[in-house]
């Protein structure tokens, strides 16, 4: 076998299909492009969201844990050394009823 007989016989046709091809391709591979483009732009903004509302929760948090920690330390004072007075107290409530 000759070099000239591995040679790929390509005619016009053969061509103008792969350019047809290949533009396809790129119009597809643009339209991917442009819908990823969109996803990662509201991706953004709800990450933004997430973030903003992450921040907000951490603040209250901040401000609340101190008070909200003395409050939960003198109930379980009331609990652990009242067991009985706030049992009692329970009980006339029910009676009451």
């Amino acid at each position: 076998m000759s070099k000239e007989d591995d040679r790929i016989d390509i005619s016009n046709c053969d061509i103008d299909f792969l350019k047809n091809k290949m533009l396809d391709l790129e119009n597809q591979f643009k339209i991917m492009g442009n819908k990823i483009d969109k996803i990662l732009e509201l991706l953004e903004k709800d990450c933004k969201k997430m973030s903003d509302h992450i921040d907000f929760v951490e603040t209250v948090y901040d401000n609340v844990k101190m008070p909200f920690y003395y409050v939960m330390d003198k109930v379980n004072y009331l609990v652990s050394n009242d067991n009985n007075k706030i049992l009692d107290c329970d009980h006339n409530n029910i009676e009451e009823r």
